[in-house]
């Protein structure tokens, strides 16, 4: 009967063993390896690059659109109907603004990340100290 006890302990304390084993060992190899951390400013990259700024002006023509479409209605309860859907349009078209500009930004930060052999790249308002720096080539990427 002690047998039956001891085979039903074992597999999972060999399984726990080997998994001990297993991690030392991958952090015994992590050390080796040379870490290279970048970092952005995505408040720069937002304003001031020209993609960006392309995006905002879009965003306003848009937004001054709608409001003079909303100008022209005189019925009160028309103009209340317009107004919600102008205001939902606007946050719709806003929102694909900035997810296209998210997956622009994303690309061009791959891009040099892998050019300068970047291990990770972290936002600059989230790193006290260190990292390289590499907003300007993000933003001179997203012309």
């Amino acid at each position: 009967m002690e047998n039956a006890g001891v085979k039903r302990w074992m597999w999972p304390a060999a399984t726990a063993v080997l998994a001990v084993l297993l991690l030392a060992g991958l952090l015994g190899y992590l050390p080796f390896q040379r870490v290279r951390l970048g970092v952005i400013d995505i408040s720069r990259i937002v304003n001031e690059s020209a993609r960006a700024k392309r995006y905002q002006e879009q965003l306003n023509r848009r937004y001054e659109e709608l409001v003079s479409a909303l100008k022209q209605e005189k019925d009160p309860q028309e103009l209340q109907r317009k107004r919600e859907a102008a205001y939902a349009e606007y946050q719709r078209f806003k929102e694909q603004l900035e997810q296209k500009l998210n997956r622009e930004v994303d690309a061009a930060v791959r891009q040099v990340a892998r050019r300068r052999r970047l291990t990770a790249v972290l936002f600059k308002e989230s790193v006290r100290y260190g990292g390289e720096e590499i907003t300007d080539e993000v933003i001179s990427l997203l012309k």
